[in-house]
């Protein structure tokens, strides 16, 4: 077989695994419990709105399970815990919106009456310097970024070619939702399109924007959700996926 189509092939298999480890919490009464145990008498540590993100590890998901460990968000602050399976839903599970364009500097997903566009630029590194914070490390004064314009910075790996994200708006029958500049300025290294999704809960009408990003130790993977026509929130891990 042709080498370069065995490496395509092992490529989108690969994203098909990175995606399917995400799971949208979904029940008609908007909020699902997670508990400490996998029983429903267990204590309850949390709850979360439907719409909501969780990670499950690949060697830890069961399908035929009555509960699943679910991870948080790296964003949000205490333990994950338990999760009945019926409430969650694989984000690659709902209707695909495909990628229709892209480019080192755009994205466009188109497909069910959505369209979603995310454009991508690099960033000066010294003409934003104070927009930066750094990490001194090694004798001779070497850094790494941890954090930009106040908050966590993820995916960067060098101060050479550095890009983030410039503006996602999702376009739903004609009407446009524009996310906040502050859900995506922090994320850096936007991969290309290959590990690129986006995907519409259709009956509970919400939109899902989901990707890895980054390299090496650098990556991490980011997903947005826009729910009733509005951005509600987004999710990020550096667990492997």
């Amino acid at each position: 077989m042709n080498k370069l189509l065995v490496l395509t092939i092992g490529l989108l298999l690969g994203s098909n695994v990175a995606f399917a480890q995400l799971f949208a919490v979904v029940d008609t009464r908007g909020s699902v419990d997670i508990r400490r145990e996998a029983d429903g008498k267990s204590g309850v540590i949390r709850q979360l709105s439907s719409g909501d993100i969780v990670y499950i590890a690949k060697d830890s998901y069961d399908k035929n399970a009555e509960w699943q460990n679910v991870s948080l968000s790296d964003e949000k602050i205490g333990p994950g815990g338990y999760i009945q399976t019926s409430k969650l839903k694989e984000l690659s599970s709902f209707e695909k919106v495909s990628l229709n364009k892209q480019s080192y500097s755009n994205l466009i997903f188109e497909g069910n009456g959505i369209r979603t566009e995310m454009n991508i630029e690099e960033v000066n590194f010294e003409e934003n310097r104070t927009n930066f914070v750094p990490q001194y490390k090694g004798a001779n004064d070497t850094y790494s970024i941890i954090a930009y314009k106040d908050k966590e910075a993820f995916g960067i790996e060098g101060l050479h070619k550095l890009r983030n994200y410039s503006s996602i708006v999702v376009n739903k029958h004609g009407h446009a939702i524009e996310l906040p500049v502050t859900s995506y300025e922090n994320m850096f290294s936007p991969n290309q399109g290959l590990r690129s999704h986006c995907t519409f809960d259709r009956e509970n009408n919400v939109v899902y924007i989901f990707t890895t990003n980054g390299d090496a130790a650098g990556t991490y993977t980011v997903a947005w959700i826009i729910k009733n026509d509005e951005y509600f929130g987004r999710f990020i891990t550096r667990k492997p996926l």
